[in-house]
């Protein structure tokens, strides 16, 4: 389920689009917005942003420039996790346990 909330993630909170997986690889084209008429053909690897914390800080980094702030976090092993789930949460997605 973690990477499932990782492609959530990459889609609709960090902007990236077009996410594929072959099962085990889950690739997306980068924030689509930066690569829209330019031609760009290539995904990348989408991060783990539910399982390492620094590309869970990338996505409070994020929720921080669209205006919502993470104001209170316990030191959990899931804490990216948790903020992944607040990050879609805030945005209205809903995200089955």
């Amino acid at each position: 389920m973690s990477r499932e909330i990782d492609v959530m993630v990459a889609t609709e909170i960090m902007g990236w689009c077009d996410p594929w997986t072959d099962g085990v690889n889950y690739m997306a084209y980068p924030p689509c917005e930066q690569h829209l008429g330019v031609g760009y053909d290539e995904r990348h690897p989408i991060p783990n942003y539910s399982t390492e914390i620094e590309a869970a800080i990338e996505v409070i980094n994020k929720m921080n420039e669209d205006g919502y702030f993470i104001n209170q976090l316990r030191a959990t092993d899931d804490i990216p996790k948790h903020i992944a789930l607040a990050a879609l949460k805030a945005k209205g997605v809903e995200v089955e346990r």
